[in-house]
């Protein structure tokens, strides 16, 4: 039996398992951007690879503004809360539809 490393669809189905479960877990999440950054330059085809493209760009945009969401609701008592609610909205359309185009 192939381990799930050895087969790139698996790779791709357990990162966007990650990545939804990050939406309630965020330790999940970044266990899914670690699996997709170790393993993408490993996938050959253009349309595994683009989705693993396309979850670590999700996060690695999402993050920051997060972060910083959560500076201005903490630390400075300004309505950061709007900031985090919206890009939230966003993670969650983008990883959602990823999955369903991924699983189609």
């Amino acid at each position: 039996m192939a381990a799930p490393q050895d087969d790139p669809k698996k790779t791709v189905s357990v990162t966007y398992t990650l990545f939804l479960i990050g939406l309630a877990v965020q330790a999940a999440m970044i266990a899914g951007v670690l699996v997709a950054h170790g393993k993408k330059s490993e996938i050959d085809d253009p349309a595994l690879a683009g989705h693993l493209k396309h979850l670590i760009l999700t996060f690695w945009i999402a993050a920051p503004v997060l972060a910083v969401a959560a500076y201005l609701v903490f630390e400075m008592n300004i309505q950061g809360a709007a900031w985090a609610g919206v890009i939230w909205i966003w993670v969650i359309w983008r990883v959602v539809r990823g999955a369903i185009r991924f699983w189609k």
